[in-house]
């Protein structure tokens, strides 16, 4: 969600216009797909902002790629004008392409319509993928694009968390990326109730050898999700791609983000953060983490780009051994 111009917003009309006459053209996936690779770089930037629904096939590189229906969501519409790695969560993306080959069992945890799950059998067709998801209408959407590629993911329609049983989630479903297993003050949202898992359990029961590879978006509850991996993050010290997005955190998880931060570090001492347009540091410590956040929350603020409080990082990290 991103502040709006007056101008900016009649590029919006514009770009829904657009929108809808391109959703209502016949058989324009077997069309395009071809197309839209031989365009222009200059001519793909000004169509980015139509939002292409249906189906398309991903390259990841020249050996792999996958189908994706897109349900026009930011980073899908990256995927399809762009490319991967090169739009929204390109660098993160990129990263994930690059550890996939070494790991034989991978957790893609708020895995929504499937991207990083789907990249990574792809890629690395040996590993056990397990693609985690609560949300009914983005589960659909997921056993969705694994029956197109028929790909051998384990889909779980469970929220991860610090205990197995149920919960309550609360879908915002006027806003992608707002759902939580805590309720937000101000956000209209459907009360579901969902199944909740702590990964340690799930990896005994599975008779998962070694969890190498895990990306973690959920929302705010990544400290909860943690904790309930804390076994497996010891037995196996794997990578960790995660999202630290103070909003959210605070917003839903009604966690101090300093406190999560801590977290991280005290899992791993060297962090690297990944920045919205793609750009990396590394970290050496929550505090340094919490002030790089608040230097890209005023830089999106100052050129416009996003509201203040809506940046967020990725962080890559590998756990420590536990004598480090």
């Amino acid at each position: 969600m991103t502040g709006q111009s007056p101008s900016s917003g009649g590029r919006s009309r514009r770009a829904r216009f657009v929108s809808g006459i391109h959703r209502a053209i016949p058989f324009k996936n077997r069309i395009y797909d071809p197309l839209r690779r031989a365009l222009p770089r200059g001519l793909k930037r000004r169509l980015r902002p139509v939002r292409f629904q249906g189906i398309f096939t991903v390259h990841v590189d020249a050996a792999h790629s996958f189908t994706l229906e897109s349900t026009g969501s930011r980073v899908e519409n990256d995927l399809y004008w762009r490319g991967y790695g090169l739009g929204w969560e390109g660098m993160s993306l990129q990263i994930w392409r690059y550890l996939v080959p070494q790991a034989s069992s991978i957790f893609d945890i708020g895995a929504s319509t499937g991207i990083y799950a789907l990249a990574a059998k792809a890629i690395n067709p040996e590993a056990v993928v397990a693609a985690f998801e609560p949300l009914e209408r983005h589960f659909k959407w997921l056993q969705a694009n694994l029956e197109l590629n028929d790909l051998e993911i384990l889909a779980e329609q469970r929220a991860v968390s610090d205990v197995t049983g149920t919960a309550t989630m609360f879908d915002v479903t006027a806003q992608h990326g707002m759902s939580s297993l805590e309720a937000r003050p101000g956000l209209e949202a459907i009360e579901t109730t969902v199944d909740t898992v702590r990964l340690d359990d799930y990896a005994a029961e599975h008779r998962i050898g070694s969890v190498d590879l895990i990306k973690l978006d959920i929302e705010g509850h990544e400290p909860q999700a943690l904790r309930g991996l804390a076994g497996t993050l010891q037995r196996h010290r794997p990578w960790v791609l995660a999202e630290f997005n103070p909003r959210c955190l605070r917003g839903h998880g009604g966690t101090d983000p300093l406190d999560f931060a801590g977290q991280l570090f005290r899992l791993s001492s060297h962090l690297t953060a990944i920045r919205l347009d793609g750009r990396e540091a590394s970290l050496d410590g929550p505090a340094a983490l919490l002030g790089l956040w608040e230097q890209c929350d005023r830089e999106a603020v100052d050129g416009g780009r996003l509201p203040r409080g809506m940046a967020h990082l990725d962080v890559l990290f590998r756990v420590a051994p536990p004598d480090a």
